[in-house]
């Protein structure tokens, strides 16, 4: 069969063609590569708004109207089909209606080749305006619940900075209450020995001897002081709202957080052991990693209180598993109940009371590694406490 006789068969098909896209609502093309004529079937141009003779056969009639930003990739389709480069001719693109707006078709298509050539294409334009529409409203409700869930997220994010805010500002009133009353007390005394007149300050002996006790006494203020301020400096640093990457053993926020908490541990007689196996540097936001160690430390610390646990124990262990650094924080404080468990990492979930919780500490924690630090965070009991293991990777 020649060319000629090819051509002559297509188009004897194209009244069947025309019925069938008929039934099916799809609008027929048939081009014939050769002498670039389009023939453009009754229903692909009403697709688009126009008459059956307000469309001409030709293949820049159906070019002109291609949306500009669909241009190239469906010229791209064309060439890649016509030149053998793919196996099927499929694309999607916007058709400009005869009223302005733009409507969305999905085009598919056969070609006939003889010799390697495309001599004929056949295919048929589906309007699926509609369902692209339907795609669009979908993507602005994924859209809209994502800023809802940011947004949602941040103030649980704020609310749970100004609840560690606050029981930082109680930790450093406990660890400032100690120095101050001891700065009070050298203030009183010497007031007090300078009204009994403790030193013969007459002479010069009795003179050297009181400046001697002053420089002594203001030596101590000034290591009180020095305390004071290294108080401010931690938490200060604890607070600090950059984002930086620090490249660091995960021992190095530990023992950050155990010389905020060492006034509290201290006074709550509480034993604290310590495995530091891990070697591994990794990348982490050091800050934030200080805010879910001390909350989960903190939280130990409170719970031994609220018990009235006797020899209360703390034991945190790292260790370096398959690439993995994992940090055990576990206690002796009795766990906590399987019926909540499940519960405690939910914003607003709280075991403590109204007074003393707000029920986003563990939230937060639990965002900052398997969000920020794409670890994980868990929780169980074990023998007679809980235990909390935080899995970073290293990278």
């Amino acid at each position: 069969m020649n060319e000629d006789q090819l051509i002559d068969k297509y188009t004897s098909d194209r009244e069947l063609l025309e019925l069938i896209t008929e039934a099916t609502q799809d609008g027929l093309w048939d081009w014939d590569v050769t002498n670039n004529n389009v023939f453009f079937s009754t229903h692909w141009k009403k697709m688009i708004g126009y008459e059956d003779d307000e469309i001409e056969n030709n293949f820049n009639e159906w070019l002109k109207r291609v949306h500009p930003d669909d241009v190239e990739k469906a010229m791209e389709c064309v060439e890649n089909y016509v030149n053998g480069r793919i196996d099927t001719y499929e694309n999607v693109h916007r058709l400009q209606h005869k009223d302005g707006h733009w409507v969305w078709v999905l085009d598919r298509g056969k070609g006939k080749f003889v010799n390697g050539k495309v001599i004929r294409m056949v295919g048929f334009h589906t309007d699926i305006t509609e369902q692209k529409d339907l795609e669009y409203q979908l993507e602005l409700k994924v859209h809209d619940e994502i800023e809802k869930n940011k947004q949602k997220d941040d103030m649980l994010k704020q609310q749970s900075g100004l609840a560690q805010m606050g029981e930082m500002i109680s930790m450093i009133a406990h660890q400032w209450r100690q120095p101050l009353a001891s700065i009070a007390s050298i203030a009183v005394t010497i007031k007090i020995k300078m009204a009994l007149a403790s030193f013969d300050t007459s002479n010069q002996k009795g003179l050297d001897e009181f400046m001697e006790y002053l420089n002594t006494e203001i030596d101590d203020i000034e290591n009180l002081v020095q305390m004071l301020t290294s108080t401010i400096d931690d938490f200060r640093n604890f607070y600090k709202p950059d984002k930086e990457v620090a490249h660091i053993t995960i021992e190095s926020p530990i023992k950050k957080v155990l010389s905020i908490l060492k006034p509290q541990i201290e006074q709550q007689i509480v034993e604290v052991s310590l495995e530091y196996l891990s070697t591994r540097t990794i990348d982490i936001y050091e800050n934030e990693i200080l805010q879910v160690i001390l909350n989960i430390v903190k939280n130990a610390l409170d719970n031994f209180k609220e018990r009235d646990t006797q020899n209360p124990r703390i034991h945190i262990k790292t260790e370096d598993i398959f690439g993995k650094v994992i940090v055990s924080i576990c206690d002796n404080g009795g766990g906590i109940s399987e019926d909540i468990i499940g519960f405690i990492f939910d914003p607003y979930f709280s075991t403590k009371d109204n007074k003393n919780g707000t029920g986003l500490g563990l939230y937060m924690s639990k965002t900052i590694i398997e969000q920020h630090h794409k670890g994980k965070l868990s929780v169980q009991n074990k023998n007679d406490g809980v235990c909390f293991h935080i899995i970073l990777e290293k990278q």
